[in-house]
């Protein structure tokens, strides 16, 4: 790449950045439901339960699951309506950079939102500041790295198979809920895995895997089993139900990575082969004409209608 070509393609990298910063600011609803219901719960939860050790970091994987699923998963829905991908794929901007943009975004917003919503838990509670001792820095580091990819692949697939804003949204929100409710936030694991048909039925959640070696790792729980002494004394057992296998979580964690990459290629391709065979072109939407006529009338130069003629052929 030039000169001028990478002073464009940062340009451009900024620029998504601005345009992703203002959607994100203006959507109070994501702000409520991905922030304060998540702080919420837990300043009440440690207030009652100051020695449960795992309140903290399960309200953290709540907010990556929040922040990193649905705000990717909004964002693509929402520039599909609009047409934004189209528009951009009539110019010069790189694949590679309109990605990089949308990914850097959403690391950037989760890390900020999970290190305030940490720093108030620990300035409300000082007790919790303990619990950082003991962590294992390289589980907790592959549950986050999981936990983010599992979000981002399952918002793809979810992208992909509901073309309804509505619907995509509802599973989003299915996934948020049931992440914040039952995963170690809304009500203790240990009281989750002791109704069995629950803990069963868990054990088809894509993020359950990724929360609990972040559970794990938080504790220094390699064998995936953690004692502590509760609020009144006795002693508490959390078995996050892998038989002490320790490979266990991470390799259902990268099935469920796998299997979710697969719909949203399957996807792909099969909307692919039907448009193919029932249009006879590729999957090309309205907006995508609509804009491509726009950009021949406003095009100035002959080189420029060749450039998006030929931009036109290789996506025919």
């Amino acid at each position: 790449m030039n000169k001028y070509n990478f002073k464009r393609e940062w340009r451009v990298f900024w620029l998504f950045q601005k345009i992703q910063t203002k959607n994100w600011l203006k959507n109070y609803m994501n702000i409520f439901l991905g922030f304060f219901i998540c702080l919420y719960t837990i300043l009440c939860w440690v207030a009652f339960k100051d020695g449960d050790p795992f309140l903290m970091i399960s309200g953290i994987c709540v907010v990556i699951i929040r922040n990193s699923l649905w705000c990717f998963l909004k964002t693509l829905n929402e520039w599909r309506e609009k047409g934004v991908w189209e528009k951009f794929s009539l110019s010069r901007v790189s694949t590679i950079t309109k990605h990089s943009a949308l990914i850097f975004f959403n690391i950037f917003s989760t890390l900020i939102i999970s290190l305030v919503i940490f720093l108030i838990t620990i300035s409300c509670f000082p007790k919790q500041i303990n619990y950082l001792n003991n962590i294992n820095v390289g589980m907790l580091f592959l549950g986050i790295l999981f936990c983010w990819i599992t979000s981002y692949v399952v918002a793809l697939a979810i992208h992909q198979t509901f073309k309804s804003y509505k619907v995509a949204n509802m599973a989003s929100l299915l996934l948020y809920f049931t992440s914040l409710q039952f995963l170690g936030l809304g009500f203790p694991f240990e009281t989750i895995t002791a109704v069995r048909w629950l803990n069963y039925a868990l054990y088809l959640h894509p993020f359950r895997y990724t929360v609990n070696i972040m559970q794990a790792g938080f504790v220094n729980a390699p064998n995936m089993i953690y004692s502590y002494i509760g609020s009144q004394g006795t002693i508490v057992t959390v078995d996050f139900g892998y038989q002490e296998i320790w490979w266990l979580p991470y390799l259902l964690s990268s099935g469920v990575v796998m299997f979710y990459s697969l719909i949203y290629f399957s996807k792909s391709k099969t909307l692919k082969k039907m448009t193919n065979r029932y249009v006879g072109i590729r999957l090309v939407t309205q907006i995508d004409s609509k804009e491509y006529i726009k950009s021949l009338k406003l095009a100035q130069t002959l080189e420029e209608l060749k450039e998006l003629r030929r931009h036109r052929k290789s996506k025919e």
